[in-house]
């Protein structure tokens, strides 16, 4: 039995439904639905299992065939057309309310031409035109043609059932994947064209566009024995840029991403020459939500040596900030330090899965306040016992006798011992004081 998942992939025109059939399909990966047509840019994918099958679902982004000179609707054309050659099973979904469109007519043409199993899968059947039109379906000669409704449920039972009758072999089981990383950034800073390098293969499209990548993208690899998930996002712009619905959506899809990961790979444009103060709270925010961050200074090879001084000036203002995490200069371009991003990555992931074991914790911190003690009110504040809690943000919580003493400062000396003890750059550390 080959480990291969099999493919379905959707295909159609925009605005017909496929991403509202996806989510309809789907169980833990969502595409942004909405009714703006072109949404949906690169194919989103989830792993589905029905009756004993176990296949890829594929959204695929909104075709638009015929003469276009724009380069973006063709790089997006020809990632539809190889989504299909490589499933086994395609579906063209239809707006059942508009009848045969000839934009149907030529991609059920191209899917005749590849030979594969397909489905015409007529949409939105629950409006009265739809049913009037139905029957005009059966003309695109596919294999099998179904009458649904995406929004409501009806006959999805149908379609997979019809799905699973053609797939050759049950395939392989959902992956196990340890730990999630996502790569972070405003639009254009070279996030699209890290995913692929990274993955060895084109994934995502790459365009001088900005916002190109809407939602989050997915992908398991492997890595040294690891099975783990990599997710492209949509860029975030500063919030007073954020105006058009679609762009809101983006935001959350990105923000959900966030929530979601172990590691957070931001990426930066070296060749600004600093950090913006939308990056910062980006990073801020990473840490915030208990997440791994590194930063990736991108664009290495457009950097001069004034520019890369006043990097480096501009990044001495926050040098409290950045030397606890970790930070790579790269260039998606040249490939100056992509093969270094992966074993940090990984590095990261086991500081803070890592435990400490309580002796370890009360000897440390212990000696730190004999060594040190700490005053409140002109009362020596007392530590009881220290334990670990949880990982991923690791965790500690602190046993004494007045935890309305131990604030912000108290907890930064405890967080700074524990750091200096241990390697835990890049990492989160929380730290709750409790009566005990």
């Amino acid at each position: 039995m080959s480990n291969q998942l099999q493919k379905v992939v959707l295909v159609g025109r925009m605005n017909v439904g496929k991403s509202t059939l996806f989510n309809r399909l789907s169980v833990e990966n969502k595409s942004l639905a909405c009714d703006h047509p072109g949404l949906t840019r690169d194919f989103v994918t989830d792993k589905v299992d029905w009756k004993g099958k176990h296949f890829e679902l594929i959204d695929s982004g909104g075709v638009l065939l015929g003469k276009s000179d724009a380069d973006f609707v063709k790089l997006v054309n020809e990632q539809v057309m190889r989504l299909m050659s490589e499933a086994q099973v395609v579906l063209l979904v239809c707006d059942g309310t508009i009848g045969v469109h000839p934009q149907d007519r030529e991609l059920a043409k191209k899917i005749h031409k590849l030979g594969k199993f397909a489905i015409t899968v007529v949409n939105k059947i629950d409006t009265n035109l739809a049913k009037e039109k139905q029957h005009e379906f059966e003309r695109l000669g596919l294999n099998r043609t179904i009458a649904i409704s995406a929004q409501h449920g009806y006959a999805i039972g149908d379609l997979l059932d019809e799905i699973a009758a053609h797939l050759t072999t049950s395939g392989a089981s959902k992956s196990d994947v340890k730990f999630k990383v996502t790569l972070l950034g405003k639009p254009n800073v070279g996030k699209s064209s890290l995913m692929n390098l990274l993955l060895g293969k084109e994934r995502t499209i790459v365009s001088e566009i900005a916002g190109t990548t809407r939602e989050a993208i997915k992908e398991d690899i492997r890595f040294y024995q690891e099975d783990l998930q990599l997710i492209d996002t949509a860029g975030v712009r500063r919030k007073r840029g954020v105006v058009e619905f679609v762009e809101t959506l983006m935001v959350k899809s990105t923000m959900a991403a966030i929530r979601e990961s172990d590691v957070i790979l931001l990426l930066l444009d070296g060749s600004e020459g600093k950090l913006l103060d939308q990056e910062l709270k980006l990073a801020y925010y990473v840490l915030e939500q208990g997440k791994a961050l590194i930063l990736l200074f991108n664009k290495q090879d457009l950097i001069d040596d004034q520019t890369a001084d006043d990097l480096q000036y501009n990044l001495s203002e926050y040098k409290h900030f950045m030397k606890k995490i970790e930070s790579l200069k790269i260039s998606c371009k040249n490939g100056k330090n992509i093969g270094k991003i992966m074993p940090l990555v990984k590095e990261v992931w086991q500081r803070s899965v890592q435990q400490f074991s309580e002796i370890e914790m009360n000897s440390l911190f212990k000696e730190a306040l004999f060594a040190r003690p700490l005053y409140r009110n002109g009362t020596r504040l007392v530590l009881r016992k220290a334990r670990q809690v949880a990982i991923s943000p690791i965790t500690i919580e602190l046993y004494v006798t007045d935890p309305h003493y131990f604030e912000s400062s108290q907890l930064a000396f405890f967080e700074n011992i524990l750091r200096s003890k241990y390697n835990l750059r890049s990492v989160p550390v929380r730290l709750v004081a409790k009566r005990g």
